[in-house]
């Protein structure tokens, strides 16, 4: 680590320190799990799930988990009392005293789940490729790809 980001560390440690809440939000894939090569294998560790359960308790502490992944499937996998949930990359945000849905994603969600469908079918061919219609947000997954279907 260079020298310039110690003292802003430091500094930000000092200002948690002084601060009488604290808003502590997480990436799911990549951060709270690692990274898999098959989505659905991403799970909560048994000690990374008893440190949130730890934070999401404490008074001075809101914990969120932000993900890509669709609210049910994010719900599925933290289900902890008191986490804030902010599924589709924020679109949808569900907690205690939250429900929010992005109305523009909302409207636009019917011509998504098309687009889903559609891709689908011009990619079926391809062996490896996944669509996955999240409601508010589609992924189209292709690290089961072969490489020769790929353009580096």
């Amino acid at each position: 680590m260079s020298n310039l980001f110690f003292p802003a560390l430091q500094d930000l440690g000092e200002r948690i320190t002084r601060s009488q809440r604290l808003l502590l939000v997480l990436e799911y894939d990549g951060t709270l799990t690692p990274v898999v090569e098959d989505p659905s294998h991403a799970q909560l560790s048994t000690s990374m799930r008893q440190a949130l359960r730890t934070l999401a308790r404490r008074d001075d502490v809101t914990v969120a988990v932000i993900s890509g992944r669709g609210q049910a499937d994010l719900q599925d996998r933290v289900d902890i009392p008191g986490v804030i949930l902010m599924s589709n990359h924020g679109l949808e945000i569900n907690g205690p005293d939250l429900n929010f849905s992005e109305p523009a994603a909302l409207v636009a969600s019917r011509s998504l789940h098309a687009l889903a469908q559609e891709l689908a079918q011009r990619l079926r061919l391809i062996e490896g490729t996944v669509v996955e219609d999240k409601g508010l947000t589609l992924s189209v997954h292709f690290r089961r790809v072969a490489p020769f279907h790929r353009e580096e």
